[in-house]
């Protein structure tokens, strides 16, 4: 008999990174909203601004985008744990009584922390977005109850292919060079040349992430989740909401206003969007596959 993806779910934990990110933010709401009898969601959080923990998630949870959970499920905010932690950091910076806590209760692993900015330092852009991504995979390596890590990648992990299939592409370098690069701290010019044709270091650093997911999971099932542009909810939680201007926000915001009139293009190229609530509804039920 097929579970339904709640029941999945029912009295099982699960650890987010990224939960202060557009995706992230919503993906909470998604999951507190809709598998309510899990048991746990454990969040890593950066300290910021001065701000203790709590305050930090006091701070993201007034955020209307949690607005129908606080209606609809009143006692939600019992299930969530913060843990003080940076995927930059060695460890994921987590304490050990946290690194334990987590080893033994966590079910899902839900990765999507990432540096999303193009213009970034390639050195940057690989110790998170690479790094970050082996930091996580070395803790779920060590989970007792570990069912799945879910990767969120990009759908332009891959730009060299015409054609994009449903499987991880080599690496354009050998993952050994990673922590040198770190360490080398390249500038533009000598970016230009290691990352060659990629149309900058974001995508290449994402590339490189899904590389070393499939050449260092070992026994941890991983599925990988690539969408494109995300952009602003089409129903849940809200219509239409977003939390940041970036990228093709502004773009439309700005079309729509009659500020922005003209803007030079390709009529061939497609501007492929998606709406976040579709992306964190694969993500949820891409879990309860374990395809890989």
């Amino acid at each position: 008999m097929c579970q339904s993806i709640a029941e999945s779910y029912a009295g099982k934990s699960i650890f987010i990174t990224g939960s202060t990110g557009l995706l992230g933010k919503v993906l909470l709401e998604k999951i507190l909203y809709s598998c309510s009898d899990l048991k746990k969601v454990y969040i890593l959080l950066r300290g910021k601004r001065g701000l203790t923990i709590q305050e930090r998630l006091k701070t993201l949870l007034e955020l209307p985008v949690f607005s129908r959970v606080y209606r609809e499920k009143a006692k939600f905010c019992d299930k969530i744990e913060p843990v003080v932690g940076d995927v930059s950091q060695d460890g994921l910076g987590i304490s050990p009584e946290d690194r334990v806590t987590l080893i033994n209760e966590v079910s899902y692993v839900f990765h999507s922390a990432a540096s999303i900015k193009f213009t970034e330092p390639l050195h940057d852009l690989l110790n998170v977005n690479v790094k970050g991504t082996e930091r996580v995979l070395s803790l779920c390596k060590c989970m007792k109850k570990l069912e799945v890590l879910v990767h969120v990648s990009t759908a332009y992990s891959n730009t060299h292919k015409i054609f994009i299939e449903e499987k991880v592409y080599p690496s354009p370098i050998p993952l050994s060079m990673i922590d040198h690069l770190i360490k080398e701290q390249p500038d533009e010019e000598r970016t230009k040349i290691i990352i060659k044709d990629e149309p900058n270091a974001y995508t290449f650093s994402k590339k490189l992430g899904e590389a070393l997911l499939a050449e260092k999971h070992g026994h941890v099932p991983v599925i990988i989740i690539r969408p494109s542009i995300v952009t602003a909810s089409l129903s849940e939680p809200l219509p239409g909401w977003i939390d940041n201007w970036n990228g093709a926000t502004g773009l439309i915001g700005s079309i729509s206003k009659g500020i922005l009139r003209v803007i030079p293009g390709n009529e061939g190229n497609v501007l492929d969007l998606i709406p976040v609530d579709y992306v964190v509804n694969l993500i949820i039920v891409a879990a309860t596959k374990k395809i890989l």
